[in-house]
This record gives C-alpha cells, sequence and structure tokens, in this order.
C-alpha cells in the first residue's frame, strides 16, 4: 500500500513537471543565478568587512558591511525560497504555472514578510534544535568515551546523524503547510508537520529520500519539490486554516 502510494506520488509529480516544465526549469535557474549574484555581493562585503577590520581598523564600518551583506541575501532570497515551494504547490493542484511564479513572494506585503518571518523563525528553531541534539550526543558520547573513545566518538556521531534525521522528519512539511495555509503561522505549521510526521514516520523518511534523488539535478530541484506536496496530499487530504476554508493542495 505505502509502496504503491509512493509510485503514484511520483507519477503524479512527473506529470505536473512536463506540464508545466519551461517554467519549472527556468524559473529555478533564474533562482540560482539570483542566488549567485547574491552569494558574489555576500562575498565581497566579506572581503571588503576583513580588510575594514584588519587593514583600516574600521571594527563598526565592517560590521556595518556584513550586517548590509547578510541582510540583502535575506530580503532576495527568503521570498524566492517561498516562490519555488507555492510553485510546486500551484502544479499538484492543477493550475498553470509560469515563470512569474518565481517572484510570488515579492507581489503582496503579506507573502513577502511571512517568507520572511518564515526564514528567520525556522532559522532559530532549528539552530537551538540542531545545538541541543549536538549537546546531547555529545555528552552520551562522552560518557562511553571515557571507557572508549572511539566507541564514544562512534556513538556520539550516529546520534547526531539519527536524532537530525527525527528533526528533518518532523519539520520536512512545515514549508509546504506555512505556504497552504496564509492564515495561519509558522508554529501551526510546524505543529502539522511534526503530526504528519509522528503519523507517518516512514512515509515521510522515503518521501524525503525520493524527493532527494528526484532533486539531484539542478533542472528537477521543482520535481522533488511538486513530489513532496503530491506526498502530503495523500498523509493529509485538507489542512484548515484559521478560517475554516479547507486548503486542499
Amino acid at each position: 500500500m505505502e509502496f504503491g502510494l509512493l509510485v503514484e506520488g511520483i507519477k503524479k509529480a512527473f506529470h505536473s513537471y512536463i506540464d508545466n516544465i519551461v517554467a519549472y526549469v527556468v524559473a529555478i535557474i533564474l533562482f540560482f543565478i539570483i542566488t549567485g549574484i547574491v552569494y558574489a555581493i555576500g562575498f565581497a562585503g566579506g572581503i571588503a568587512a576583513v580588510y575594514e577590520a584588519f587593514v583600516n581598523m574600521e571594527f563598526g564600518v565592517a560590521l556595518l558591511i556584513t550586517v548590509i551583506a547578510a541582510l540583502i541575501g535575506f530580503l532576495i532570497l527568503s521570498p524566492l525560497m517561498y516562490s519555488t515551494y507555492y510553485m510546486a504547490i500551484k502544479g499538484t493542484r492543477g493550475e498553470k504555472v509560469k515563470i512569474g511564479d518565481l517572484f510570488y513572494g515579492f507581489k503582496s506585503g503579506k507573502a513577502f514578510t511571512r517568507s520572511l518571518i518564515y526564514v528567520l523563525v525556522y532559522t532559530i528553531v532549528v539552530t537551538v534544535v540542531s545545538f541541543v541534539v549536538v549537546v546531547v550526543s555529545d555528552f552520551i558520547g562522552g560518557i562511553i568515551g571515557i571507557v572508549d573513545l572511539s566507541t564514544g566518538v562512534l556513538v556520539a556521531g550516529i546520534l547526531t546523524f539519527l536524532l537530525m534525521l527525527l528533526v528533518e522528519i518532523f519539520f520536512f512539511y512545515t514549508i509546504y503547510i506555512y505556504v497552504m495555509t496564509p492564515g495561519e503561522g509558522f508554529f501551526y505549521a510546524l505543529k502539522e508537520s511534526v503530526n504528519i510526521g509522528k503519523d507517518n514516520i516512514v512515509m515521510v523518511i522515503l518521501t524525503i529520500i525520493i524527493s532527494w534523488i528526484l532533486s539531484i539535478l539542478i533542472i528537477t530541484i521543482p520535481l522533488g519539490y511538486i513530489f513532496g506536496a503530491y506526498m502530503l496530499k495523500e498523509l493529509k487530504p485538507t489542512i484548515k486554516d484559521e478560517s475554516g476554508m479547507e486548503a486542499v493542495v
């Protein structure tokens, strides 16, 4: 049964991808071009900051350059990331996907703000959770390492991997649900994603793995996103937003 759902999800994802292949391919290439430009600006800003700090000894100027470079990336890449998931969800709904949908996150103040909030809160939450995971793993590995150092290091590494995989399972659908339910906030999406992960842990693991495989090429990254959206439809057919309307994938 589970295998059948996965196969069906892959088939539907391919159909949606092929039906909108020009929009998806051009959009993802544009996404990486823009990302490259932003990173280049950030790299240049980093060099300038180092120069100001260690050559001119202008630490305030260096800090300002660093903040501006980071802010540029945050304000540009957050809405673009948000838009790529919007395009995937739009395709699974049978709607025509357009190249301009890549800039959906910039088209309204609400979408733009939500994209920034998502990236900011997600980064904070994942950083904190990851830190706790590493500390716990290292602590347990350290105790074992008192007896056998190599075993302790191995255990710490395995525990870190397994716990981070668990984090990925629980967080995987957060962005999908967040985009689907514009009337709800980040923690609503996270709660729903965690519930889906708890109730369907094997299916979510398989979905993540297949999504990674489908996204192995730059031009097929949207295919992986689309597959994830289709599997969400199978695992959670309807998601309720705060207005009581159904946000159907």
